[in-house]
Formats: structure tokens, sequence, C-alpha cells
């Protein structure tokens, strides 16, 4: 943490009065702006442009797509990409 980091730490008694709880209230400054929030919600850069990206196939939209997942211990993370569709086929933006 930095020096301009506000920090107030608080002990209090459990409800069993046999151990102490520490509870910590903590205020950070963000010095850098905020990623502006884009279509749906998603954090991130700017969307890409489908501008002639699906060959004469029309109409050329973007799209958001899950990716299958890669090694068992990864079933819960999907994560999301940009494509371009255009009927049942998908093309790199």
């Amino acid at each position: 943490m930095d020096a301009g980091d506000d920090v107030d730490f608080q002990e209090l008694e459990d409800k069993n009065g046999q151990g102490m709880v520490y509870e910590a209230k903590t205020e950070i400054q963000m010095n850098w702006p905020r990623r502006q929030l884009l279509l749906d919600g998603r954090l991130g850069s700017s969307p890409p442009k489908c501008t002639s990206k699906c060959g004469n196939c029309t109409p050329c939209k973007l799209a958001v797509v899950s990716v299958p997942p890669g090694p068992p211990r990864m079933m819960d993370y999907y994560p999301v990409i940009w494509k371009c569709n255009c009927g049942d086929k998908y093309y790199d933006p």
C-alpha cells in the first residue's frame, strides 16, 4: 500500500467472546483514469470494426463469442473475444 492510503483497523470481539475478529477498512485513491464501459457493460478497449471482414457475406456484424475452456481445471472460466459474424460463420476482425 502507498503512503496515500487511508487504513482504519478495529479490533472486535466475536459473538462467543472467545476470540478476536479484526476488521479493516481501506480507502485507496485511484490515480489513473477508469476504463470506459463498452456496449453491454464490459470493460476493455474499443471494439474492432467488421468492415469488409466477412468477404462477400452480408451483413457482417460484430459479435462477442465465448471461447471453449482449456484444461479441465478451468471448466468455470469462459473468456470472451470479439469476432465478426455473418450467417452461421465467424471471422477474425
